[in-house]
C-alpha cells in the first residue's frame, strides 16, 4: 500500500514546496486508548497554500494485537482506514483553505493499549492546476493521441473493404 502512495507522488504534478505539521505542532498530544475504547481529536491549522493538495498523513502508533479503525477528516474530505503497518501512511486529496479543520476518530477493538504518538505528521503537497503539459495542436502529444484513435478505425475500415472485395455475388437469370 505504501508503494502505491509513492507512485502517486511521482505521477501527480506538484511543486517542491512541501508543508509538514507534526501532531504536536497542531496541538494534538500523544493519544493513549485502553481496550475497546474510542477517542475523537480535532485541531485547526492555517495553510500558506490555498487550493488542491495531496495530504500524506503518517500515523506513528503502537498497539500490537489490536484492531484499530481510524476516520480522518480534513475540511470536508474523509478517509476511513484500518491500521496495519507501523507507521501507517494515508494519502488523500483535499482542497485547502486559509483556515482548515482536522479531525481524527479512533476506535480500538481488542484487549490492550493503543498509542498514537504526537510525532505523527501531515505533509501537504500542493497540486498545481496546470502541470505544464499542454496539449495543443502543435504538441507531439496531440498527434500521438489523435493517431491512437484514428489509426485503429482506419485499419478496421480497410479490413472490412478488403473482405468484401473477395465476395462474388451471382445473380440467377430467369
Amino acid at each position: 500500500m505504501r508503494g502505491i502512495a509513492v507512485i502517486l507522488l511521482l505521477l501527480i504534478p506538484y511543486s517542491n514546496n512541501f508543508i509538514t505539521y507534526t501532531f504536536h505542532d497542531l496541538g494534538i498530544p500523544t493519544i493513549s486508548i485502553e481496550s475497546m475504547g474510542s477517542e475523537i481529536v480535532t485541531a485547526n491549522f492555517s495553510s500558506p497554500y490555498i487550493g488542491k493538495a495531496l495530504v500524506n498523513i503518517t500515523l506513528v502508533w503502537s498497539g500490537e494485537g489490536l484492531s484499530v479503525w481510524v476516520s480522518i477528516e480534513i475540511n470536508d474530505d474523509n478517509k476511513f482506514i484500518s491500521l496495519k503497518e507501523v507507521p501507517e501512511i494515508v494519502s488523500m486529496e483535499t482542497k485547502l483553505r486559509k483556515n482548515n479543520s482536522f479531525k481524527l476518530a479512533i476506535n480500538v477493538i481488542g484487549i490492550g493499549r493503543f498509542t498514537l504518538f504526537n510525532n505523527s505528521t501531515l505533509t501537504i503537497i500542493p497540486i498545481q492546476e496546470h502541470s505544464g503539459v499542454e496539449v495543443n495542436s502543435s504538441s507531439p502529444l496531440f498527434y500521438v493521441t489523435i493517431s491512437s484513435i484514428v489509426v485503429p478505425v482506419v485499419i478496421r475500415i480497410l479490413q472490412i473493404v478488403k473482405s468484401r472485395e473477395g465476395i462474388i455475388i451471382v445473380e440467377d437469370k430467369e
